[in-house]
């Protein structure tokens, strides 16, 4: 009988080693299209940005409020948001893919 129950054993500790899976391998996921929007979004704030403050008065009452209160916070460098949120816009990929996401968003470089 003892020989009967080690085969047995066997068989199963075989069963278990063929139905064993693998883990899946780590992929990064494909968001070109979330980016491709982002970056889209960001653009066309800082074209709006850029008309509030090249004709604050053709950009209507939310313009004025939005040019005002950023020169109020910023002063004159309010200027220069928009061409760092164009550069923001131009890069996105790049920085996501080299991992650099959080460290800009840190330190601003």
């Amino acid at each position: 009988m003892a020989s009967k129950k080690k085969s047995s054993s066997k068989k199963i500790n075989a069963k278990k080693a063929k139905t064993v899976k693998k883990a899946p391998e780590n992929r990064p996921a494909d968001n070109t299209a979330v980016i491709r929007i982002v970056q889209f979004a960001v653009g066309l704030t800082a074209l709006f940005l850029v008309f509030c403050f090249i004709f604050p008065g053709a950009s209507g009452a939310v313009g004025r409020f939005i040019r005002t209160g950023l020169f109020g916070v910023f002063g004159v460098s309010a200027v220069l948001l928009p061409v760092l949120l164009i550069l923001l816009a131009v890069f996105l990929k790049q920085i996501i893919d080299n991992g650099r996401l959080i460290y800009c968003f840190i330190w601003g470089s």
